[in-house]
């Protein structure tokens, strides 16, 4: 086969049926309406190529013969124009018949249709043709209307969400999609991958640890997961979602979290106050944004927000965050002890709310629990760092990754410590001669029952203090000792 053949190939097997069938019509027509102009293009085509073997001719005799080409093709001209101008009648097909052929149902007319094979069909047309709206209503269709949707039209909706700049729909389908087909692998990495882009890597946490326990943790799943406090947003995402969706605002709250990273209070409350009154009931943006005003010590816009959340914001680590700071900074010291206590029986991994935690502790006189969650505050700190230090070897430093290890499996996190230790053999640079040995000790401990976190490594499990007495967002405007507060950052 010669070159262009093989190209001509390659492009045939590219070309949808469906552009198939639109090239074959356009060539129907163009021959029906215009078969005067198709003669004027045919006719010097088969004229050059009839006379091709000829051109080295020389002979008068010869060149008198080479006539042949030429009455050739007249012959085929005729008979082509005339079967051309009778298209119609000659194939037995009427104008109406193919008509209605090149007037194919639009996606919008199939997607009235209650067979699930049709809707998504005229889904996969709509995303084609560039129209994700048409492609969604299809594809939502498709999956009611059928009684085991698969993991593929849920795939294709999602991606459609995703174009149309409505992140969060997305994810609620691929949460959909999961509850489903529970042991998707690729589904679960997908669900992570866009509830971190959204800064709800926190939301994501269930997945990482399905897709670690399995043996799916790659180094960035590893990374996640390693700090689940630190906010993974892609600003382009969001802003992309904004705006082509802009009556949504919740991508402001991932944009906002990134900026509550760094303690830019300022631009957290600015970026979340129109996110708090679009969408009440959206717990975390309401979360963020009473420990933003907490923050800037806006006490009685403080007081009205905490009064007016509903009891579903008490699940949120950010709120009992919120409510230790301002108790702190009111003075009460049992309030601050008992909410960072929640905090941390949510988030056993938040360095921040266990720093706190430990100054509470020791403010009402509790010393050895204080300095057990000040131990574990260092470890999660070392955790950070190390993942900070091995991207300086840009993610190939053994002893880097055993480093990290060695502080999960401090932490009582021997799922992650054993994968992080795996991921070691892979690098070259800067070698741990003891790696293999470490490796063996860790990976003895590991069974498949052996829990996500050890129990006896937690702090807030250890503890009871129901008995203290919650923060009253009514306190009086104070500020707590500067010394507390500035014990209880990280790094």
């Amino acid at each position: 086969m010669n070159g262009l053949a093989i190209v001509a190939n390659k492009a045939a097997i590219l070309i949808s049926p469906l552009w198939h069938q639109k090239v074959r019509l356009f060539i129907a027509d163009s021959c029906h309406s215009h078969p005067f102009a198709w003669t004027a293009i045919v006719f010097p085509f088969l004229v050059g190529l009839l006379a091709w073997p000829y051109r080295r001719l020389g002979s008068r005799t010869v060149r008198a013969q080479s006539i042949a080409p030429f009455i050739t093709a007249v012959v085929i001209t005729v008979v082509a124009f005339s079967l051309v101008t009778g298209c119609g009648p000659s194939n037995g097909t009427s104008d109406a018949s193919r008509a209605g052929s090149v007037n194919q149902p639009k996606p919008s007319e199939n997607s009235q249709s209650t067979d699930p094979a049709s809707l998504e069909l005229a889904g996969d047309q709509a995303s084609a043709g560039g129209n994700p709206s048409e492609a969604i209503s299809c594809y939502r269709a498709a999956i009611k209307s059928s009684q085991a949707p698969s993991k593929m039209l849920f795939d294709k909706l999602g991606q459609q969400w995703m174009n149309a700049g409505r992140p969060f729909d997305a994810v609620a389908t691929l949460k959909e999609a999961i509850s489903r087909h529970s042991n998707d692998v690729d589904l679960r990495m997908k669900v992570v991958g866009v509830l971190s882009s959204l800064g709800m890597q926190q939301e994501a946490g269930e997945h990482l640890q399905w897709l670690i326990q399995r043996g799916h943790g790659d180094l960035g799943l590893l990374s996640i997961s390693a700090d689940l406090t630190r906010p993974q947003t892609v600003e382009s995402t969001c802003k992309f979602a904004l705006t082509h969706n802009p009556d949504d605002l919740r991508p402001q709250f991932s944009i906002a979290a990134l900026r509550a990273y760094y303690g830019k209070w300022q631009e957290v409350v600015d970026l979340l106050r129109p996110v708090a009154n679009a969408h009440p009931d959206f717990m975390p943006a309401q979360a963020l944004y009473l420990r933003a005003l907490v923050e800037l010590g806006k006490d009685l816009e403080v007081t009205t927000l905490a009064n007016s959340l509903p009891k579903e914001i008490r699940s949120s680590p950010q709120y009992w965050f919120a409510a230790g700071i301002w108790a702190q900074r009111h003075h009460q010291v049992e309030s601050a002890a008992n909410a960072f206590w929640r905090c941390v029986q949510l988030d056993e991994n938040n360095g921040e709310a266990l720093l706190q935690l430990s100054a509470s502790l020791a403010e009402v006189g509790r010393m050895e629990e204080s300095r057990s969650a000040a131990k574990r505050a260092t470890s999660i700190t070392s955790v950070r760092d190390g993942i900070d230090a091995l991207r300086t070897w840009r993610n190939n430093s053994q002893v880097g990754a055993v480093k990290v290890a060695e502080s999960l499996h401090e932490l009582g996190r021997l799922w992650e410590a054993t994968t992080w230790l795996q991921l070691a053999f892979a690098m070259d640079r800067n070698p741990d001669p003891q790696l293999a040995d470490k490796y063996k000790a860790v990976r003895a401990e590991l069974t498949g029952a052996t829990p996500w976190q050890l129990r006896g490594k937690l702090v807030a499990a250890k503890l009871d203090l129901s008995m203290l007495a919650e923060v009253d967002w009514q306190g009086s405007p104070s500020t707590a000792p500067a010394s507390i507060i500035a014990s209880s950052k990280l790094p």
